[in-house]
Order: C-alpha cells, then structure tokens, then sequence
C-alpha cells in the first residue's frame, strides 16, 4: 500500500514537507551560528595569538627590546624602525648626527609607533620658551618640569612625551644659531598605557640614553646628566606633584 501522507494531492505531504522545510530552516540557522562564532573566535585567537616581534634593537643601536616594550604592555605584532633625517626618510639604518638639525627613529607598526625618538637642535628662543619660561598658564597642566641637575632641562608632556634639552657646543651643525639639542622620546598611547611607571620609565630611559650618546659625539662642552635612577625619581616626583 502506497504511503497516502506522503502522496495524497490533498494535502498529506505539506506537514511533511512544512515540517521540513522549518527543519532546514533551524539547522542552517544553528550551522550559520556556528560558523559566526567559529569565526569570531578564529578572530580573536589569531588576534590574541600574533606574538610581539621587534627588531633587536633601534635607535642607533641605543635602544634594545627592553626599552621598546615595557613590561604588562599586551602589545603583539611585528615592529619595524623607520629613520628619518631633515624630515625625510632614510630606511631601517642611520648613524645618529646631532649636528644635523634633525633626526627621528620610529620602532612602528603601521602608523602606530611604540617608541619615537627625535634629535633636534634647537635655538635660544625655543629653548628659553619651551624649558626656562614654561608654557602659557592655559597650557600648564598639560607639562610637568622635571629637575634634572644644572646642565639638563627636562619636561613630562601630556602624559606621554619625555623631553630634555642641554647646550652642545658643536663645530658640524651647519647652523650655528641652534647651539641647543633636544631629545624627545614618546610613542602612541593607543599601544601602550603611560599611567604605568614602566611605560613612564622606559621613556625617560631611552630619552636619556640617545642625550648621552649625542652629547659625546657632538658636544665640545661638558654636559653632566643624571643617573637613571635620579631621572626616574626626578619624573615621578614631578607627577606626584601634579596630583
């Protein structure tokens, strides 16, 4: 005997067949829920998973992967270091000339740089403006003064910049009005959080590290600079007070 629910031309197949096709219906629905949230956790564990990877050092070879990445960061990806020199780039080597009226070093990914370093030299006016006077009252908060001994100016700027400043006494830059160098280290608070005294130290590391180097190969005059330890201290004081 024929199946009649399955052939009668009444009707007897649409349960059947309405009952299938909603059967369908739920299973492509539930496979395509799978497959979205396959792919999102495919997503975020490829995102979660891409290890940091930076170059062994940078910076005129001043600057070694300690620096580039403080710890508790959770930056990932791969880093490059683009150089520049009188604003135009120069590739992934340079020898660090302060005479020259400027240098920059960017360890980056993308456009996001963890670390950027830039050598400028810098005239009396600009010196005097930006280190001895200070900034306008409207543009106070956003700068800390950083008491670095009697040769070395220093400031905290915008909770992500460190910069410091000297006289340097040197016979190569062709400019002889500019007889200041300033050394300015910062990177993109969108990589890393520079509440962190880690973040907050590396910077004033490295920024302290390139100003020595510059002032030895450079600078005709003496130039004393603090102690890692000091200029660390001299930073978080000066926060400290800002509280």
């Amino acid at each position: 005997m024929a199946d009649t629910s399955t052939l009668s031309p009444t009707g007897g197949t649409r349960p059947r067949a309405a009952w299938y096709r909603r059967y369908r219906r739920v299973i492509a629905a539930v496979s395509a829920a799978v497959v979205v949230a396959a792919g999102g956790v495919w997503w975020w564990s490829s995102s979660q998973a891409d290890p940091l990877r930076l170059p062994a050092s940078a910076c005129w070879s001043l600057v070694d992967r300690k620096d580039m990445q403080p710890p508790n960061s959770g930056v990932h990806g791969t880093f490059t270091v683009r150089y520049t020199k009188n604003g135009h780039t120069v590739g992934d080597q340079s020898t660090l000339e302060p005479g020259s009226p400027g240098q920059s070093c960017a360890v980056e990914r993308g456009y996001f740089a963890l670390l950027d370093v830039n050598v400028f030299r810098i005239n009396k006016l600009t010196y005097r403006n930006t280190f001895v006077v200070g900034p306008t009252p409207e543009y106070r908060a956003d700068f800390r003064t950083l008491d670095l001994g009697p040769d070395v100016k220093g400031e905290w700027e915008n909770d992500s910049k460190v910069q410091l400043a000297f006289l340097c006494d040197d016979p190569t830059t062709p400019d002889p009005d500019t007889p200041y160098l300033e050394i300015a280290s910062w990177g993109d608070p969108d990589l890393v959080d520079t509440t962190q005294p880690s973040v907050r130290h590396s910077r004033i590391d490295v920024a302290l590290k390139v100003a020595k180097a510059a002032a030895a190969a450079s600078c005709r005059n003496p130039v004393t600079f603090p102690s890692a330890d000091a200029a660390r201290t001299a930073l978080d004081t000066a926060l400290q007070e800002q509280r």
